[in-house]
């Protein structure tokens, strides 16, 4: 059997990986690098596969590997997206990077929401409420005909 059919296999397998952390300035929950590595030690193993990551200065190379035929390996690299220059800022980047490097190769069914919170766009702003619109013509001399003549003409609805 080919790599990518014990992918496939793999997959078969594998459950849903449970989110279990919680990101205190999202306030969202995702499943960390070890929820993830739980969830998919038993199923590879089943599958003959192995998967071996190796950080280096430019970023974290994952190899996904068939045990029985070694010639059959699927690699990806992942740069890291360093915030600060320091060891802790590394250590969190190659965490990050082992855990998207693995769900994504592997397909896994998992979804980051600190990530999805990370690229999605502030909501539009908000119309203002027309109460201090309709209170300032008041307050001008308008009547309220002139007013409901005036959001008809602008299409403004209440």
């Amino acid at each position: 059997m080919g790599i990518y059919k014990k992918i496939s296999d793999f997959q078969s397998k594998v459950e849903a990986i449970k989110k279990k952390m919680t990101n205190p300035h999202y306030k969202s929950k995702y499943a960390s690098l070890d929820d993830v590595l739980d969830a998919i030690k038993e199923p590879l193993r089943e599958s003959g596969l192995v998967f071996i990551q190796i950080p280096y200065s430019d970023g974290l190379e994952t190899s996904i590997v068939d045990i029985e035929d070694e010639s059959q390996c699927i690699k990806s690299k992942i740069p890291y997206m360093l915030g600060k220059n320091d060891m802790q800022a590394l250590g969190s980047a190659i965490t990050y990077a082992r855990r998207y490097a693995l769900v994504s190769m592997l397909g896994l069914e998992q979804d980051d929401d600190d990530g999805n919170k990370a690229c999605t766009p502030p909501p539009p702003p908000q119309p203002k409420p027309l109460a201090p619109l309709k209170q300032y013509l008041i307050d001008n001399g308008f009547s309220l005909n002139e007013i409901a003549a005036f959001y008809t003409k602008n299409n403004i609805t209440t």
